[in-house]
């Protein structure tokens, strides 16, 4: 374990990269195990998906519109 580096912040790190039911089972940590049974509850529910997924459209309108908005400004920006 490198010097000044918690135990725990490398659990953590370990468990962002290789989110699993084994990984946080395997931490010795009681916060990793909280965090995943959050992360569960969130990917379980669907009313949160129907929400990310619409927040993902929206963006995606939104930088359609911005691009082309900076199509048409292109054309007339030459003077």
């Amino acid at each position: 374990m490198p010097e000044g580096v918690s135990g725990e912040l490398i659990e953590l790190l370990h468990y962002i990269e290789h989110t699993s039911e084994t990984e946080a089972a395997g931490s010795s940590s009681p916060r990793i195990k909280e965090l995943h049974r959050r992360v569960s509850q969130v990917k379980a529910s669907e009313e949160i998906g129907v929400r990310y997924m619409q927040e993902w459209e929206e963006r995606m309108y939104q930088l359609q519109d911005a691009k082309a908005e900076g199509r048409e400004n292109r054309g007339t920006d030459i003077g």
